[in-house]
């Protein structure tokens, strides 16, 4: 975590305070001002803008704070946060080759695996997706999250070739184990890889199990139940075939929920 991100929103709440703040850290040729450790405060406007889904500010900072003298874990964070960026303006691109760039300066980091592998999902590209996710696994073995996303493509890729209802089992029992069968979406997870295997009796009765839980939101239940009408009528549930190198990469299913592609650090 880094400390350089935090109470910098107060910053760019107005457009007049960022064109301000741009003043401050910018020339009149619109390069970076070459001031001592100027890059801290770059990278945290670029952050707190990042927050607050101004994203073409995010980018102009978080770039300008990219030419400072970083070290490698900083410049890969930052890199980071710029690929989020450009996710969010659904330049997938730039966002693919900033996530390139940040495991090229940490690749032992596999929460960025998981990202860049939830961006290939939503694209359509779906092997690139499982390979990601099982190169985070390797690196986190027990990272929910990670196995959380593997488990989930193997049950449930449009892809056959993609699909492995074993591995989606091994890996979704292990994420029930991790989490003490206490929460929902692991077991919902589970549920998938039985019926992709044609267990449909189990896979009811995790799915029944999962809807039993407290903490599902009416969203989430919802779906749910839809899978259970699927698992019912003898049917593994499906996600949607995506349209491979689609421009806009959305949020993917994550411990349940849909969330952001990345978290920030504040």
């Amino acid at each position: 975590m880094l400390a350089i991100f935090v109470g910098s929103a107060t910053l760019i709440s107005q457009p007049v305070e960022v064109r301000a703040t741009e003043g401050h850290f910018f020339d009149d040729r619109g390069k970076p001002s070459k001031q001592p450790d100027r890059w801290k405060s770059l990278a945290a406007i670029g952050s707190a803008a990042l927050g607050n889904k101004r994203y073409d500010v995010a980018i102009r900072f978080l770039s300008a704070a990219l030419e400072g003298d970083l070290k490698s874990k900083v410049a890969a964070h930052l890199y980071g946060l710029r690929g989020d960026a450009y996710v969010e303006k659904g330049e997938i691109e730039k966002a693919l080759a900033d996530y390139a760039r940040a495991l090229n300066f940490v690749p032992k980091n596999s929460s960025d695996y998981v990202t860049r592998g939830g961006i290939y999902e939503k694209m359509g590209n779906y092997n690139a997706a499982a390979s990601d996710y099982a190169k985070g696994i390797a690196l986190s073995p027990d990272d929910g999250e990670t196995l959380n996303a593997l488990a989930w493509l193997r049950a449930t890729c449009p892809e056959a070739s993609v699909r492995d209802g074993h591995e989606a089992i091994r890996l979704g029992t292990k994420l029930c184990e991790l989490t003490r069968w206490k929460e929902w979406w692991p077991i919902d997870t589970l549920a998938a890889a039985y019926a992709e295997v044609r267990n449909f009796d189990e896979a009811a009765k995790l799915e029944g199990r999962a809807l039993q839980m407290r903490n599902i939101s009416p969203g989430d239940r919802k779906e749910a139940q839809e899978r259970l009408v699927y698992y019912q009528q003898h049917k593994p549930y499906r996600e949607p075939l995506k349209v491979r190198g689609q421009r806009k990469a959305q949020t993917k299913r994550t411990s349940g929920h849909s969330v952001s592609i990345r978290n920030l650090v504040g």
